[in-house]
């Protein structure tokens, strides 16, 4: 009891501590943040989502770049022969027919913008999923060392009153070890609770990007009041990943028209001014169509149609896997979901039931009706029912709050931010 005792308190005064200077750094109101405000402070400064943004910003700058190329080209050169020659030289050239390359081009940027503007909303659904999540485990760890904490102080009073009647002789020397043996124990619990709620709490202001000291968390959610198939189905139209993956195949598809097009000839008009000394034979300027065919090396042309072909298959079958991925995912929350509902009803009845259990087994234990074990496995009931409730409940509102983000209830929009 000695070596625990002192290292609970100093858990506990570092850990007050430590609270202390983080709640002067979360929100400028000083107030503990809500699930709200930590996941709109998530969804806003994550680096794997400003990432996103930044490709998506160059992603539109490419699909601009791809229309540029119907409009005509310029080309300056200059030269100076060994017979003092100089002259230079401007071509104008205005793309008539690609084979389809330019259309091919565009469209693969512009899938490739769908596919980067998902790619944003599939970042935000993993970070705020992760999120709540590491919420609700800070949720748990808190309350779970708060029922550690009385846990400690009852077995305490326990301890403290069977020392006297040990004392007084009244009770055996066996009573005395055991109610030291349950505090010790109840007081490493103690100990462990704390190390996992400042864990809890580190994974947390790691999402958030600043320091997170205590939270408020919501009320238990209403049961949600839809099928599972029916939750499915919403989940699979607004999948981000499922969306973002269907723009890919878009872009392999416009990737297959652009080797097709690279087996077609080209014509343009061209225009050719040379300025300065010419040489004999040439004009001045000159207008004239221009015909480019470049077959490439072998059967090269042909190699990549078919690459290009392989990949569109590709994309189709990581569509369906990413489908299964989604169901398994809302199977896994949905049964979770459904298992913390039907805890939570007997876990709170369990909870209510042991409450007045010790003091009962202790007015029976001066009358010899019960024993000091009983009265010592009583507390340990009781306070096991209360982690098993705070299990119930977090794991229900985790799981409910996931599943609204993969529903696209939570998102960036609903929570004001973008």
């Amino acid at each position: 009891m000695n070596s625990i005792k002192p290292a609970l308190k100093a858990c506990l005064r570092d850990g007050l501590l430590a609270t202390t200077l983080l709640a002067s750094s979360v929100f400028a109101d000083g107030t503990d943040p809500t699930l709200e405000s930590i996941l709109a402070k998530a969804v806003t400064d994550h680096p794997s989502i400003l990432q996103r943004l930044s490709e998506n910003e160059a992603a539109r700058s490419e699909s601009e770049v791809a229309k540029w190329q119907r409009y005509p080209t310029v080309n300056v050169s200059a030269s100076e022969a060994n017979s003092d020659i100089s002259q230079a030289n401007t071509v104008i050239q205005q793309p008539l027919w690609t084979g389809g390359r330019i259309t091919a081009a565009i469209n693969e940027a512009e899938a490739g913008v769908k596919a980067s503007d998902h790619a944003v909303n599939q970042a935000e659904v993993l970070i705020l999923s992760e999120t709540v999540a590491r919420f609700f485990e800070l949720e748990r760890a808190n309350r779970s060392a708060e029922i550690a904490r009385a846990n400690v102080v009852e077995h305490e009073r326990l301890f403290d009153i069977i020392k006297r009647r040990v004392e007084a002789a009244t009770s055996p020397d066996v009573d005395e070890m055991l109610a030291l043996a349950r505090l010790q124990y109840a007081e490493s619990d103690a100990v462990a609770f704390e190390g996992a709620k400042d864990s809890a709490r580190g994974a947390l202001s790691q999402l958030v990007g600043e320091p997170v000291a205590g939270i408020v968390a919501p009320e238990i959610p209403q049961p949600v009041m839809m099928t599972r198939d029916a939750l499915l189905d919403i989940a699979l139209n607004y999948a981000p990943s499922m969306a973002a993956l269907g723009a890919e195949k878009e872009r392999f598809s416009a990737q297959l028209e652009g080797a097709k097009a690279e087996a077609r000839p080209q014509l343009a008009l061209a225009y050719d001014r040379r300025f300065g000394d010419l040489l004999p034979g040439q004009e001045q300027e000159q207008l004239f169509l221009q015909v480019e065919y470049t077959p490439g090396a072998g059967f090269s042309k042909r190699s990549a149609i078919a690459a290009a072909r392989a990949r569109e298959r590709g994309s189709l079958q990581a569509i369906e896997a990413e489908r299964r991925t989604l169901t398994t995912q809302i199977d896994i929350l949905w049964s979770e979901l459904q298992s913390a509902y039907r805890q939570r009803g007997p876990a709170q009845r369990l909870a209510d039931a042991t409450a007045e259990v010790v003091d009962s087994y202790l007015r029976q234990y001066t009358v010899g009706r019960k024993s000091w074990l009983d009265v010592l496995n009583a507390q340990r009931e009781a306070t096991q029912a209360k982690y098993t409730l705070v299990n119930a409940e977090t794991s229900l509102m985790s799981a409910h709050y996931r599943l609204q983000v993969l529903l696209g209830q939570i998102n960036a929009t609903s929570l004001g931010v973008r």
